[in-house]
Parts: structure tokens; C-alpha cells; sequence
């Protein structure tokens, strides 16, 4: 409970509902003008490794502190990275009702780019909101991995071509023709034509 006292990842491995889990807790990642030492930094680095190779990321903010612009940054790496995301906000039970309701307004405005990501509040001491956790997680999970039919794509990409036709490059438009899904984490879409 103390902060700054995980160096090394920690893995643990988990079974409920039938659905099996690779739980992985890394180190937390500090601001980098509070980093002190070269030890701190290969924590961080192994931090990013971990979540770069997890299909689904918890986002563990500390909710007495709000989302800081830490948070939001690796929030923003967690998409680049192409990977699930679960926002949970811990320490929950230390807030009063009017910071609850601020502090859930202020991550709606400081994470709006993560908007389609849920939301869970939980409290390790009581460990109250875990069973919500695990559900969010086969959500998110489950969305990665639901692909849409290649006609599905094909025709949203047929509407997005006569919205905003391909430039014409040395007197030639490219013909997008058909597209279909590529894999997962990240999610890759496959687009056919021509040029």
C-alpha cells in the first residue's frame, strides 16, 4: 500500500465464470521529474513492455488525485499500442459524494478521447467493485475480438469513399474495392484496390 514500492512486474493468474485471466501488475509510472533513480526507469520501461503485450489495460488512477496529465498520456498510449481499455478509479471509499460527482466530470472532460472506454470504481481496501472490473474487462475483451462481417466493412467503406473520394495522384483516383478484418489487439482493418 505504500507507493513507488513495485519494482518488477507481478503476474498472477485468475479463473472465474469460466474465462481464464493473466493478471499483470506493474510498477506505477511517475511523473518524470519525480523519477529519481535508474531503477525507477527500467520499472517504467517494464511497465510499457507489459501493457504494449496485454490485451486489456487497466488504467488504475488514484481517485483522491483525479486524472493527471500522466494518466491521460498513458492513457493515449494504451490506444496507439491498439489495446483494450478499462478506466478504474481506486480509493474510491476516501472521497466524499460532491468530489465523487467532480471527479468523474473532470475524467469525462480529461479523457474525452477515451470516451468509448468504461469506467470502474472500486476500492482495494474493501475490495468492493472487483466482480465489475472482471466484467468490464470481458467486455472490452469481447469487443476487440467481435470483427464486423467483411460486408459490413465493405459497405462503410463504399459510404466513406462517396463522402470523401481518394485523391487523384499522377491523373489516377485509387479504386478501394472491398475490406475486411486483419487481427486484433490492435484491431487492423484490410482495405483491397487498386494503386
Amino acid at each position: 500500500n505504500e507507493p513507488g514500492t513495485t519494482r518488477d512486474p507481478v503476474r498472477a493468474d485468475l479463473e472465474r465464470d469460466g474465462w481464464s485471466y493473466h493478471l499483470v501488475d506493474t510498477a506505477g509510472i511517475r511523473r518524470r521529474r519525480a523519477q529519481h533513480e535508474a531503477v525507477e526507469g527500467l520499472s517504467t520501461l517494464k511497465a510499457l513492455q507489459a501493457m504494449e503485450k496485454a490485451d486489456v489495460v487497466c488504467l488504475l488512477v488514484d481517485a483522491s488525485e483525479g486524472i493527471t496529465d500522466q494518466d491521460a498520456r498513458l492513457a493515449g498510449h494504451v490506444v496507439e499500442a491498439g489495446r483494450g481499455l478499462v478506466v478504474v478509479f481506486n480509493k474510491w471509499d476516501e472521497l466524499g459524494e460532491k468530489a465523487r460527482t467532480q471527479i468523474l466530470k473532470d475524467a469525462a472532460d480529461d479523457l474525452k478521447f477515451v470516451s468509448w472506454a468504461p469506467v470502474v470504481i472500486l476500492s482495494a481496501l474493501h475490495g468492493s467493485g472487483i466482480g465489475e472490473l472482471l466484467d468490464a474487462i470481458q467486455t472490452v475483451y469481447r469487443a476487440a475480438c467481435l470483427g464486423p462481417s467483411s460486408g459490413a466493412l465493405s459497405r462503410t467503406l463504399s459510404r466513406a469513399v462517396e463522402a470523401h473520394a481518394p485523391a487523384v495522384v499522377q491523373r489516377f483516383a485509387p479504386k478501394l474495392r472491398y475490406a475486411h478484418t486483419g487481427g486484433n489487439f490492435p484491431t487492423r482493418i484490410v482495405i483491397h484496390g487498386n494503386r
